[in-house]
């Protein structure tokens, strides 16, 4: 049985080495400017949940010290990686291998340390965080340009085509305006939203992960239930000093507050989120009922996120479900 179960841990540990050469492969030698528009597209997708397997697969190795394996593994991928991309590349290359590796580790060691899971999670998105902001912020400016180009193009032909399909002059300028506003909206929110895309790739493959630890070894809870996520209280002076330099700071800084706030909400939306379904249960309300709730706050749309958001942000110092004294008990 012992011998099995080696066997399978080798198995899987050879498979994320082979993950994360192909990863390396895909990412600087397939996908480049000649790739068809259909290539690339399948390529992203493809890469979306091998990215998320990684992160798995390499806390996992980190988690049973195989340190040779890991390094060994991320050696060769940056080698596969600079012989397809060169230096040009380069930049990319090491952020995102970077990115990869040490968010993942992270949270490998800290979970084979018994650190608590919350301050595992910080830990390792501070690293998703750091080195995504090292790869993307250099092209954020571009970025913002292009998507703003393309709002442009997009708003004139959308105002050709209801003009065409016969709506009235008013009718058309009010579906303009309120169209552009979201799309600049969205365009203004570009870096936060690259930011986040990394952070979720991560925090799905962290999950799996603590769900794995939790199946193998089901005397060490570490995946906490969904109903007592919560903010910590330490964001708290950070949301108040963003929002202080939102409202008095030159436009580049105001842009970088916009970012560190909308970044913000999206977690404590998901709080608030949790909070919600902790009285729902509470209250004993049937699974009818609560897929209509959420149902009808989904449908609220902004206003069901500024909500959920706000009552999280509430939440992080009112501890109305008590999660600190149950970590407290815990610990």
């Amino acid at each position: 049985m012992n011998g099995e179960n080696i066997k399978n841990k080798n198995r899987m540990s050879y498979l994320i080495t082979a993950g994360l050469i192909l990863f390396s492969i895909i990412s600087y030698g397939i996908i480049n400017e000649s790739s068809s528009i259909a290539l690339v597209l399948l390529l992203n997708i493809f890469l979306y949940f091998l990215v998320i397997s990684l992160y798995f697969g390499i806390s996992l190795l980190a988690y049973h010290q195989k340190n040779n394996l890991l390094w060994g593994s991320a050696i060769a991928a940056f080698v596969v990686g600079y012989i397809f991309s060169g230096m040009d590349n380069l930049w990319n290359l090491i952020t995102g291998l970077s990115m990869l590796l040490f968010a993942a580790t992270i949270a490998g060691r800290l979970s084979y340390k018994k650190i608590p899971q919350q301050k595992v999670y910080i830990l390792s998105s501070l690293a998703i965080i750091i080195f995504s902001l090292g790869m993307y912020s250099p092209i954020w400016s571009d970025l913002m340009k292009v998507a703003s180009d393309w709002v442009v193009v997009f708003l004139e032909d959308a105002k050709e085509n209801l003009i065409t399909m016969g709506y009235s002059t008013e009718a058309v300028i009010d579906s303009v305006n309120n169209s552009r506003k979201a799309m600049a909206l969205a365009v203004h929110l570009i870096p936060s939203m690259l930011v986040l895309s990394s952070l979720m790739q991560f925090s799905i493959g962290y999950m799996i992960f603590l769900y794995y630890l939790d199946k193998k070894y089901p005397s060490e809870k570490r995946l906490s239930p969904f109903i007592y996520w919560k903010m910590p209280f330490v964001f708290i002076p950070v949301v108040a000093i963003v929002l202080i330099i939102r409202y008095l700071s030159s436009e580049t800084m105001a842009l970088t507050a916009d970012n560190i706030i909308a970044f913000l909400s999206v977690f404590y939306s998901i709080t608030g989120m949790a909070l919600m379904e902790f009285y729902l249960r509470k209250f004993k309300f049937s699974k009818f009922m609560r897929f209509f709730f959420y149902f009808s706050l989904f449908l609220t749309q902004f206003v069901g996120f500024f909500v959920a958001a706000l009552l999280g942000f509430i939440d992080s110092f009112t501890d109305w479900r008590k999660v600190q004294q149950l970590n407290f008990e815990e610990e």
